[in-house]
């Protein structure tokens, strides 16, 4: 029985487990070699970058894969497995001692180290399919036998190591690439040769052996043996079998640096051949100079290190020529020559690494012994030398010192360094260093502009950015801070601030493109910034908060804009804490102001002091206490400067809460009772980012909640065709006994067809408390509701981040407890609104008593024109509370007034009271003689009840003269009711 295996148009018949003579080779992707006239053959090449993997056999732990490859687009990779895998090809050599072969293949491992479990290696030739057992034939890998790790090649008989042929000097470790050849010459002898760069232009022969046991080959092919966590961790590519490989590659110079006034190094591509490599007149200077030695630099044969006898002027350019160097195989390198110019020795950066310890940078690496004395260094004031001097191991042109005492902040000091060389003994002219010692404060760097949404761009690079402002006087060290956005934090690589300078931060692939703005800094894993708005906030190294900004797509203030293209940028940095108010769209043209001044900088100071906005039970001794702007974290100082009355005294813990501090958390001793009604004061020596210091309102009550029921809250008012830049907000009354908690209160609406509940929203996820008879409104934005209207409570806003879509013509308000037991419900109509409105946008409906059937409509009425059409967390302008109608009146107090500005009786006011909103008015001043003096009041929609004042003055805005006026008032209503109203009043003044 026989099985026929296709490779591109080459066929390898495979039958029982043999190889039949009758193919002379199986290759893919080029040509047969044999089919050309008097070719050696090509046994067997493969890159791979077919995306398949045709000719190889038992590839169920294998995969032709685009993940991470060695070279081009694909290398075989393993994929997965138990234990051991192993994957195949043909490859039949009749008789090894007819011709010279030559095997190529790279190699590389993951992130793991081999060990006696996790090995692998590459069967030159077997005399099986399964060269993972009992196989006889040539393999070169890591550790077929012993843990060494050493690359070898080895003897294989009956599936073990019978003799190592050749050890080579390269030490397999967590991600290594190498590129290896193995040659076989007629009678026996073998040698290694190996490129560390993972390539085959620079092989460096690791040796030879001799071994003629095996002299013919069925088979090539990877074996993998590995624990589970390495299965998928071995790649292999650029596999080459055949005859030797000709040299025909032209070495190159890929590298020349001047090390010291008089010293060149040139690295070349591959090897080079010494004769010419070291013959002096392959190289001049300017035409005419050529060195005075040249050799090997010590263990690196690519390296020529140029001596000269005199030595090169400082920063002055010259010409180095290189001709007539070949590689070993006789390749000539085409004429070279290069610009060069010599920079002395010195020191190119300072940096403070901890309070008492600086890192110093050279512009090459330094000459350890000089480096790590002590005394050639020395500090002013004080003239101080460091305790200890250390070059650091991994970068040797930096040198980290250390003095006894720590530095004090915001002193300037002088670094002088003398007697320090280079590793070539080039010795350094005695240097200077200027440092000012300064540890940022919080808000010295900050958060100045964020790009969310950068498409479609506008002229900018169409990418994410943040742009961070040095406010501060002073040199600050971003070196080790974390960026924070959401919930992903990313270090910041070293990097020295200047003070007034701006540094936009993304991810490395788009530093180039940001680099024309200003300096730019590469953020490895940069995280998505969303478009929605989150909280980005800015860390030292201690984990202390410097800047935070929770910006929300809102701030645009254009849904334009919002919708990608423009960043967000702070208008006045110096007020950091300030939220929506300091920020808004940019106005460049491009889009943004990344590394440059913002578009909108304006100076907005803070100076309203910060306030106690409210204070919430989280438990029976734990009390959350809300302001109303960030409190600067380094005021909070000790738990004295709270205590709550009724004997509770301070906390025994205050607890700040990072990156926006506008809460702590305070845990007491003696846990609160319930239905008793405590106090908080608060010390008013806490300030804001501004430093504002508390202001007045530094006390608030609280009290442990109840879960409401039934009607305990209901809905009182609704906006729901808010202005334009306005939004939607629901107001609710505690009409019950209970102080209760919104975070145990839900929002909701009630779809029309279905009746099911739909948008359920927590009324106030971090808690706010309603005692009875006290007005809360649930809004997106309590900034906006305040923009449009007048509210004597406005610490009465519990803001959320989503309220139901109430529609404009009719819909649902659901209020329910956390059991899902409805509290209120109110379904309204649009022509619920009063009908003698000119239009209802920006009117709120208004529940004309606590008492009456919600959804009965006679209960609700459009808010007074003479409050601005909304009555937002305080008694509603149509609130009816059941007077009987001979206690409703007109009246006018005092009936006697004198307009002269004493401070007495100045103004008459006219006051009313009526059983039912929705009275329309005009009130007109007479004179004696019947004469308009003043229309006081025309067509105005009225509330319940209010008052008008008149101060005496004439249509003319003249003062009227002393006597007596009548007031008469007109009243009609929608409903066809009218009424009339005359009184008088008596206008004095004093006779002289």
């Amino acid at each position: 029985m026989q099985h026929y295996l296709k490779i591109l148009g080459v066929h390898c018949i495979v039958g029982l487990g043999l190889f039949y003579s009758s193919v002379l080779c199986c290759q893919n992707n080029i040509n047969v070699s044999s089919h050309r006239k008097n070719a050696k053959p090509v046994y067997l090449t493969d890159d791979f970058e077919h995306g398949t993997l045709d000719g190889w056999s038992n590839l169920a732990d294998w995969e032709n894969s685009e993940e991470s490859p060695i070279s081009g687009d694909f290398s075989l990779k393993h994929v997965t497995g138990s234990d051991t895998s192993h994957i195949f090809h043909p490859l039949y050599i009749a008789d090894f001692n007819a011709d010279t072969f030559t095997w190529r293949v790279k190699l590389r491992n993951g992130n793991w180290d081999p060990s006696g479990s996790n090995k692998f290696w590459f069967f030159l030739a077997g005399d099986r399919a399964n060269l993972s057992s009992g196989a006889n034939g040539y393999a070169v890998g890591v550790n077929f036998t012993g843990t060494d790790d050493l690359l070898k090649l080895w003897r294989i008989t009956n599936g073990l190591v019978s003799a190592t042929l050749i050890s080579s000097s390269l030490d397999w470790n967590p991600n290594t690439l190498a590129g290896m050849e193995v040659t076989r010459f007629p009678g026996g002898t073998w040698e290694l040769k190996l490129d560390r760069q993972g390539d085959f232009n620079n092989l460096v022969s690791e040796g030879t052996g001799n071994d003629n046991t095996h002299q013919s080959s069925l088979a090539c092919g990877l074996v993998f043996i590995y624990t589970r966590t390495r299965a998928g961790l071995l790649w292999m590519d650029d596999l080459y079998i055949g005859p030797p490989v000709a040299d025909t590659i032209l070495p190159e110079i890929t590298s020349a640096k001047v090390l010291t006034g008089s010293t060149i190094s040139l690295h070349f591509s591959e090897n080079p051949d010494p004769l010419s490599a070291l013959d002096l007149t392959n190289y001049l200077v300017n035409g005419s100079i050529s060195p005075v030695s040249a050799e090997f630099m010590a263990g690196n044969k690519h390296t020529v290190m140029l001596r000269f006898a005199e030595s090169f002027s400082e920063q002055v350019p010259f010409e180095l020529s290189v001709t007539g160097i070949s590689d070993l195989a006789g390749n000539t390198m085409l004429p070279f020559s290069i610009i060069l110019f010599y920079e002395s020795f010195k020191a190119v950066g300072l940096r403070i690494t901890a309070g008492n310890r600086i890192k110093i940078s050279f512009n090459r690496e330094v000459n350890i012994s000089s480096a790590e004395t002590t005394s050639n260094y020395f500090i002013t004031p004080g003239n101080i030398n460091p305790i200890a001097a250390s070059v650091n191991t991994l970068a040797l042109n930096e040198v980290f010192i250390e003095f006894a005492e720590p530095f004090i902040q915001k002193i300037s000091y002088s670094l002088n360094l003398e007697n320090i060389k280079d590793k070539f003994e080039d010795k350094m002219n005695p240097t200077v260093l200027e440092f000012v010692y300064y540890i940022a404060m919080p808000y010295d760097v900050v958060i100045n502009e964020i790009m969310a949404r950068p498409e479609p761009s506008f002229g900018l690079p169409g990418k994410e950015y943040l742009e961070l402002f040095n406010k501060s006087g002073y040199v600050i060290d971003l070196t080790g801070w974390y960026l924070r956005i959401g919930t992903s934090s990313r270090s910041l690589p070293e990097y020295q601030m200047q003070p007034g300078s701006y540094l936009v931060l993304c991810h490395p692939n788009h530093v180039s493109a940001f680099s024309q703005y200003g300096e730019t800094l590469g953020i490895q894993s940069f995280p998505a910034i969303s478009d929605a708005g989150q909280t980005i906030s800015l860390l030292d190294k201690q984990d202390n908060v410097i800047s935070a900004v929770a910006y929300k797509e809102k701030w645009y203030g254009s849904s334009f804009k919002a919708s990608g293209g423009w960043s967000l940028e702070q208008i006045d940095p110096e007020n950091p804490c300030a939220g929506a108010s300091n920020w808004s769209a940019s106005t460049h043209p491009s889009g943004g102001t990344p590394g440059r001044i913002n578009s909108i900088l304006n100076l907005r100071p803070d100076t309203d002091p910060i306030l106690v906005n409210r204070v919430v039970p989280v438990s029976s001794n734990l009390l959350r206490v809300f302001f109303t702007e960030s409190y600067h974290y380094q005021s909070i100082t000790s738990a004295d400067l709270f205590s709550v009355n009724m004997g509770i005294g301070n906390p025994v813990q205050v607890i700040i809460n990072p990156p926006l501090f506008t809460f702590v958390d305070l845990v007491f001793a003696t846990p609160f009772i319930s239905d008793v009604t405590y106090e908080l004061f608060v010390e008013r020596s806490i300030y804001d980012c501004a430093g504002n210091l508390l202001g007045t309102r530094n006390k608030a009550k609280f009290a442990i909640p109840k879960q409401p029921s039934f009607f305990d809250l209901v809905v009182n008012e609704i906006l729901f065709n808010p202005h334009e830049g306005g939004v939607d907000f629901v107001e609710v009354y505690n009409r019950s006994q209970k102080v209760i908690n919104l975070r145990e209160v839900i929002v909701a609406s009630r779809d029309a067809k279905t009746g099911e509940l739909r948008s359920l929203n927590q009324s106030s996820p971090e808690g706010f408390l309603v005692f009875p008879g006290e007005y809360a409104v649930i809004t997106t934005s309590t900034p906006a509701t305040l923009n449009h209207y007048y509210t004597p409570n406005p610490y009465g806003f519990s803001e959320i981040s989503t309220l139901p879509a109430f529609n404009n013509d009719q819909g649902v308000v659901v209020i329910l407890n956390t059991g899902m037991e409805i509290l209120d419900e109110f379904s309204y109509t649009e022509s619920m609104h009063y009908p003698l409105l000119t239009g209802a946008k920006g009117v709120s409906l208004e529940r004309i008593n606590f008492d009456r059937e919600t959804n009965d409509p006679q209960n609700w009425h459009s808010a007074s024109q003479t409050v601005g059409f909304a009555t937002p967390a305080y008694k509603n302008s149509q609130f009816v509370d059941g007077l009987q109608e001979s206690q409703r009146q007109i009246t006018i107090e005092p009936e006697v007034f004198s307009p002269d500005n004493d401070g007495f009786d100045d103004v008459v006011n006219i006051h009313y009271e009526f059983e039912k909103p929705g009275f329309v008015a005009n009130i007109i001043i007479y004179d004696s003689r019947g004469r308009t003096v003043k229309k006081l009041v025309q067509n105005q929609i009225l509330g319940t009840s209010g008052f008008f004042s008149w101060v005496g003055t004439n249509d003319a805005r003249q003062m009227s003269p002393l006597g007596i006026y009548l007031i008469y008032i007109d009243l009609f209503h929608a409903d066809g009711t009218r009424k009339q109203f005359k009184k008088t009043c008596v206008l004095a003044g004093k006779l002289y």
